[in-house]
């Protein structure tokens, strides 16, 4: 995955810049040096903590890390200056991938894997985003919209309403999701769409996530 390697690449760069070994960056930030490792080939996504840890201990950018905009190191009085923000009320951030698209319509499958990071509100519990492909949910999310999703473990977790990406035999599709009789109820905002309703003895289905904030694209 191309945007991992760049990634992967720029944190080798950091560490280099730093004058660690793999061991060294490992040890001083807690973790296994095989993590380390999978970061700079590529392999995985850096967690969250990861780049805190980062951020905190060696003052390094996770913009920087994540999209290659800004410095690598972060600004002498950027601890200062966070502090003053956090008195009057303005949020840290965190940065969360944007992992392809999915179909406001018919449901359709997807083959994700991350095109862009956005930023979200630190107190955010979105783990990924997604490119609306559709007027399902017109004109409540606009097609070409971005949704901050969070993935749930259950359906319980679930209330009639609430905007979810659901996967129907390994297709996706996102919907207004209702539980009725037994059936599960996947209905759009836009009344030209029929509701897509499913007997889960009969059809695979799950809820990916449940969808928290919305962000126009311009």
């Amino acid at each position: 995955m191309e945007n991992l390697k760049e990634i992967g690449e720029r944190i080798r760069k950091v560490r280099k810049e730093l004058g660690l070994k793999q061991e060294d960056m490992a040890k001083k930030l807690g973790m296994s040096r095989n993590s380390i490792i999978r970061y700079e080939n590529g392999e995985a996504v850096p967690s969250r903590k990861f780049l805190k840890l980062l951020e905190y201990e060696f003052g390094i950018n996770p913009r920087w890390i994540l999209k290659g905009e800004g410095e690598m190191f972060l600004p002498s009085d950027y601890e200062k200056k966070k502090q003053e923000l956090a008195k009057i009320g303005f949020p840290n951030i965190k940065y969360i991938p944007v992992i392809g698209y999915v179909s406001a319509g018919i449901p359709e499958r997807e083959e994700w894997k991350i095109m862009d990071w956005i930023a979200v509100p630190e107190s955010s519990r979105g783990n990924f985003a997604l490119i609306v492909d559709g007027t399902s949910m017109e004109p409540l999310i606009p097609k070409r919209s971005i949704i901050v999703v969070y993935e749930i473990s259950s359906p319980l977790e679930l209330k009639d309403g609430d905007i979810v990406v659901a996967c129907i035999e390994g297709e996706y599709v996102l919907k207004r999701f209702f539980l009725e009789k037994g059936k599960i109820i996947l209905r759009s905002e836009n009344k030209n769409f029929k509701d897509i309703v499913i007997d889960p003895r009969d059809f695979e289905i799950y809820i990916k996530g449940k969808v928290e904030a919305l962000y126009l694209k311009f």
